[in-house]
């Protein structure tokens, strides 16, 4: 059977689900360093082998971490949106990334695990290409924004990926202060600047 096949396999897919299920709950209780390859393995019943067939590395274990908060994020900001409209656009995507705020305290272990894993911009990677280190995440950021604000059409590269690196600035400061209240007050303050005028 073909390594596509395996991947895309029932079983598989279950297996790929019993190893976020863990690794989601090693990164909660333990950050980062709760987290290994290792233990994963053995509680999710695989082998080391497995995960890096199918994440690569760790680093791109509590990558699928993150992607899966922020697609849940996602649906509880358009939500949030539909039940509380925002009167303008600044308003809304102000008031959605304080809640990013206010939602990502609640899993700061998680996020602080998730944010280690992000490869910062280096040289190397700017020679590698324009969808390297943070930037790879510019449709995350977009369809965070466009949660904010009820559109999933929503699409400004410019304004998304600003917006990503202040979300990124502030999920840092908020895993190393706990300050929750300054931190979503500066990512709102944030919000309004960069969309002022639309």
């Amino acid at each position: 059977m073909s390594d596509t096949a395996t991947r895309t396999s029932p079983e598989a897919a279950q297996r790929r689900a019993a190893i976020v299920a863990v690794a989601r709950r090693q990164a909660i209780a333990g950050g980062y360093e709760g987290v290994t390859i290792r233990s994963v393995a053995t509680q999710a019943h695989t082998t080391p082998v497995t995960i890096y067939r199918y994440f690569g590395s760790k680093s791109g274990l509590l990558s699928e971490l993150m992607v899966e908060w922020a697609d849940a994020t996602i649906t509880r900001l358009a939500d949030y949106q539909r039940s509380t409209p925002a009167a303008d656009t600044p308003s809304a995507v102000a008031t959605g990334f304080a809640n990013i705020i206010e939602w990502a305290a609640a899993d700061r272990n998680l996020l602080s695990a998730g944010l280690r894993a992000l490869n910062p911009i280096t040289r190397a990677d700017s020679a590698a290409g324009p969808d390297s280190g943070v930037n790879g995440w510019l449709p995350m950021f977009t369809k965070l924004v466009g949660g904010c604000l009820d559109d999933p059409q929503w699409h400004d590269d410019a304004r998304a990926l600003t917006m990503g690196h202040v979300l990124i600035a502030c999920v840092s400061d908020l895993v190393m202060t706990g300050d929750t209240a300054r931190v979503a007050a500066n990512i709102a303050t944030a919000a309004r600047q960069v969309f002022v005028g639309t």
